[in-house]
């Protein structure tokens, strides 16, 4: 049971990263996703919707992170003492 608590945040760090090479994939070789509205918003200087991508893909996320990771994690650390 100790392994999980190396386990779920390299996962972590892996959904992160392959967050991060999808949307780069889709801006550099897609004409629909959000990587291309991402980059077709950053090329006609549109600062808001740019930004507001960024926080979509953030917020996505954090959403799995803390909605969907993070329950389980919780649950298979039982065994663990919660920090206070």
């Amino acid at each position: 049971p100790h392994m999980l608590s190396y386990l779920f945040p390299s996962w972590i760090a892996a959904l992160g990263t392959s967050w991060k090479v999808v949307v780069m994939a889709e801006l550099l070789a897609s004409d629909d996703g959000v990587g291309a509205a991402l980059a077709a918003t950053r090329t006609q200087l549109d600062t808001a919707g740019t930004l507001a991508w960024i926080c979509a893909v953030v917020g996505l996320l954090l959403a799995i992170e803390y909605l969907l990771l993070e329950p389980i994690r919780r649950e298979l650390e039982r065994w663990r003492p919660t920090q206070s």
